[in-house]
């Protein structure tokens, strides 16, 4: 990114905590301004700026893989 000329990022959003979700984080906002990261697994809508993002994923996992509960978002300008 960096090569792109991207130094800051706005937002950051992890889908669940597990290593292959959010384990660059910590590495990411080393080599990053991170403005937001957002951790809020529940939203059905949240907006950013313009932007205005909706959590497609309906299901509730009970105590079976945290993977089900990955956010599958969409975004409109």
């Amino acid at each position: 990114m960096k090569k792109k000329r991207v130094y800051d990022i706005d937002l950051v959003i992890t889908t669940h905590d597990d290593f292959d979700h959010n384990g660059a984080l910590s590495s990411l906002k080393a080599n990053f301004k991170v403005k937001q990261v957002m951790t809020n697994l529940s939203f059905r809508t949240v907006s950013y700026g313009n932007l205005k993002f909706t959590n497609y994923n309906n299901h509730i996992s009970k105590g079976g893989d945290d993977n089900e509960m990955s956010l599958v978002i969409g975004f409109n300008l």
